[in-house]
């Protein structure tokens, strides 16, 4: 439940329990749009977790290629737990990690697979591998890497993204109203700033459309209630759906840009 400044007071979430097709699909970040199936049940369970946490500090996505989708909550104390199924306790924690701002799922990084990132407002990125140990709790490997100084913007993430532009995985994160994509650097152990995009009003969540062709879109949902869309290696940024509300906007799946307005 968003409190003041856009943190969660409780932790009290609805859980989709849907076919196991329409669960990969979520995993994976395929919401494929009109076509997709329709969920089949919601039911809510209250989870063990009563920290304050930011908008872009919860994450639904499969953390540990298991092909199911996990729930990943970061603390703005600095905890990061995964939950697993329906349990109500962490399949796996870490801890003093910061103020964790933003997290994000994708293969960034060297080895095959998705690792967790979670983004801090103290200017660090931790990437987790995440896998099941012998006694099946969730086990984290962790590595850190170093955000560019800000020169003069707000350090904390709103939101963040792990993109593939044809084969070259990029970490793209918010900040207000700039949009920074980085790739990690393996010899310093920082991140590289490769891309940048001024925005007009600041971006409260990130997501993808998967274009004809194979092209890829970074899709911007803003804090007036825009959505944007950015396509990486060009310039300029596009109105793709304009304000219905003062209501933030947040942009969920992989959105087909092709599709009429009256499918978003």
């Amino acid at each position: 439940r968003p409190g003041k400044k856009g943190l969660v007071r409780r932790a009290a979430y609805a859980v989709v329990r849907a076919p196991d097709d329409l669960n990969r699909q979520l995993a994976g970040g395929g919401m494929a749009g009109p076509e997709s199936p329709r969920l089949a049940s919601l039911t809510t369970i209250a989870l063990e977790w009563s920290s304050s946490v930011c908008d872009g500090g919860l994450l639904f996505a499969d953390v540990d290629n298991d092909g199911l989708a996990e729930i990943a909550i970061g603390a703005t104390s600095g905890e990061l737990a995964i939950f697993k199924g329906a349990s109500p306790t962490p399949w796996a924690q870490s801890a003093q990690l910061g103020s964790i701002c933003a997290l994000a799922v994708g293969p960034l990084g060297p080895g095959p697979g998705n690792k967790l990132v979670a983004l801090t407002a103290e200017g660090v990125a931790y990437v987790f591998e995440v896998s099941t140990g012998a006694d099946g709790a969730g086990v984290l490997r962790e590595s850190c890497h170093l955000l560019p100084p800000h020169h003069g913007r707000n350090p904390a993430a709103t939101a963040a993204i792990v993109l593939d532009v044809d084969g070259d995985v990029q970490l793209v994160v918010a900040f207000d109203t700039e949009l920074c994509a980085f790739r990690p650097n393996a010899c310093t152990r920082e991140l590289d700033l490769i891309a940048r995009w001024p925005i007009p009003v600041g971006a409260r969540s990130l997501s993808s459309s998967s274009e004809a062709g194979g092209s890829v879109q970074l899709l911007v949902g803003t804090a007036e209630g825009q959505v944007l869309a950015i396509t990486p290696g060009a310039a300029g940024v596009r109105l793709l759906v304009p304000a219905r509300s003062r209501e933030p906007a947040f942009v969920l799946g992989d959105w087909p840009t092709s599709h009429s307005d009256s499918h978003r």
